[in-house]
């Protein structure tokens, strides 16, 4: 066994082992990266950042300070916990939006390095998609999870790069990676299972040898599957440290369900892919039918060149993988049949880019189909990019102008609820016949809203869980009182009762009343009965 001495330990070595030499050419790729990440942080978030307006579950998990804890540990999502704790718990919007366009732009580097993408504009415009994906605008929407989605997703590709090097210790660390990824949010597997399966063209693609790169693909695979036994030891060790129950669908996971439900899983994957091309805002269904044919193209002529080299397999396999690719894209619906896949979980749809970025470069430049292809994608990436930002700006105003609207309106039912004969303050509990409507607001501003992508919300859930649990911690994280905890029996009483029946609606006189000692406003003729 090899004698370790000190220079091996220096930080500087270790890295270089880990990482290769920083070249010339890996500067300038970080410098490109690092500042197409800055601009599209300011173009994108910038708004966000000085707002800090978020979804309805950030009024739930925390207004400034992580108060979920206990949620993220039922949910096996341990790592959570220990990065908010790394930060004290604060959740400092700019902060997050930093943290989250650092670590993607760390990311896109290493997806660029492994997929060879040399090209100044490609690198550029792979950073973008990155930075500006819609998925980040719908996972701002949770910006108390903005870190750990972004460290999940960084160490996902952290995870691969280092396994892709088929030696002991960049393997034990990749793993190690891989599980720190699964403790923050489990549904990056995906991120993982989709970038080995690219990574796995790029080597067939590229003329590696058979053996190395199935020997890459497995061996990533391996490393999940422990890594996945790891981070279940850790979710009950943690959850039994600090006393918390996981849920049933934590703790109940087996193997069984996944080949029981695969028929259903396969088709769903499927579905759920085309889903996601069917996005309406912006056009962004046409821009992307126009990329995923534009990719296709590039296929057909890298079959084509590859048959040309009397290289028939390698074609074969290229084209059967691209059709094979929605399955890993939707892994986790495979892996967790029963909790479906929502678009804030689909964050690694954006690998799609870096796999059509490889292939832009690896084709001859001079065939006349692929530049037309090429300068077709181009033009409609950049446009792409462009609506993006415009949608998240929109989305960050839209969260404001709803965040205002409802503040407004808590505020003159508030005031009415004070003058009431027997209204104690932060004693009597306030019932509210439905959540908040911004629908004025909506009306005046419908242009804005309809471009827009907010993830639920904005402010409440909607139904029963919005009028009670929702209702409480809005009323006493943004307005300062304490409405009180309602159960469901007790909202259901007060809004089934003859004399809620007889009130007239918000803002009428007579629609804010005393109701056998709770404060009742009736904002909604029918309340939710769920």
């Amino acid at each position: 066994m090899e004698r370790i001495t000190a220079n091996d330990l220096n930080p500087g070595k270790v890295f270089e082992k880990l990482f290769g030499k920083f070249s010339k050419d890996d500067v300038k790729t970080a410098k490109r990266i690092g500042f197409s990440g800055l601009f599209g942080m300011l173009a994108s978030y910038f708004y966000w950042m000085i707002t800090g307006y978020s979804g309805p579950d950030a009024v739930i998990e925390g207004v400034y300070v992580y108060t979920a804890e206990e949620i993220a540990r039922g949910s096996g999502r341990w790592m959570a916990c220990y990065l908010n704790g790394f930060f004290s718990n604060l959740l400092i919007p700019s902060v997050i939006i930093f943290v989250y366009c650092l670590l993607v732009g760390i990311s896109a580097y290493l997806i660029c390095k492994m997929l060879k993408i040399r090209a100044a504009y490609l690198q550029v415009m792979l950073t973008l998609v990155m930075i500006c994906s819609r998925t980040v605008i719908r996972q701002f929407s949770y910006l108390q999870m903005g870190v750990v989605y972004a460290f999940a997703f960084f160490m996902s590709v952290l995870a691969v790069y280092l396994i892709r090097k088929l030696k002991v210790i960049p393997a034990i660390i990749g793993v190690i990676a891989m599980t720190l990824m699964l403790g923050s949010y489990q549904s990056y597997i995906g991120s993982v299972a989709t970038l080995a399966f690219i990574l796995l063209i790029f080597d067939i693609f590229t003329g590696e040898k058979y053996k190395t790169a199935f020997l890459r693909f497995l061996f990533t695979a391996v490393g999940g599957a422990l890594a996945a036994g790891l981070d279940i030891v850790c979710a009950k060790v943690d959850a039994k440290i600090h006393g918390v129950v996981l849920f049933e669908r934590v703790s109940e996971f087996n193997v069984s369900s996944i080949f029981k439900n695969l028929g259903f899983s396969l088709k769903y994957a499927y579905t759920s892919f085309l889903s996601f091309l069917r996005l309406k805002t912006f056009a962004w269904d046409r821009m992307l039918l126009i990329l995923a044919v534009s990719l296709m193209v590039f296929v057909f002529l890298a079959a084509v060149k590859l048959i040309k080299e009397k290289e028939i397999i390698r074609a074969l396999i290229i084209v059967c993988s691209v059709f094979l690719l929605p399955l890993f894209l939707n892994v986790c619906v495979i892996i967790f049949p029963s909790n479906g896949i929502y678009e804030v979980m689909q964050y690694h749809y954006v690998l799609i880019f870096a796999l059509f970025a490889a292939f832009y470069e690896f084709l001859p430049i001079s065939d006349m189909l692929a530049n037309i292809v090429r300068w077709l994608s181009l033009a409609t990436t950049a446009l792409l990019i462009f609506t993006l930002i415009l949608s998240s700006n929109a989305t960050a105003i839209c969260y404001k102008l709803a965040y205002e609207s409802t503040a407004e309106q808590a505020t003159l039912m508030l005031s009415r609820v004070y003058a009431l004969d027997g209204f104690v303050k932060d004693e009597t509990k306030i019932v509210i016949a439905d959540i908040i409507s911004y629908q004025d607001t909506y009306d005046n501003y419908r242009v804005l809203f309809s471009h827009a992508v907010p993830d639920a919300g904005p402010v409440f859930w909607a139904g029963r869980y919005g009028t009670t649990t929702s209702r409480y911690l809005y009323f006493k994280k943004y307005l300062g009182i304490d409405p009180g905890k309602l159960t469901d029996a007790e909202f259901g009483a007060v809004v089934s009762s003859p004399d809620f029946e007889d009130m007239p609606l918000w803002p009428e006189a007579g629609s804010v009343r005393m109701i056998n000692g709770y404060a009742v406003i009736k904002n909604s003729p029918a309340p939710p009965d769920h």
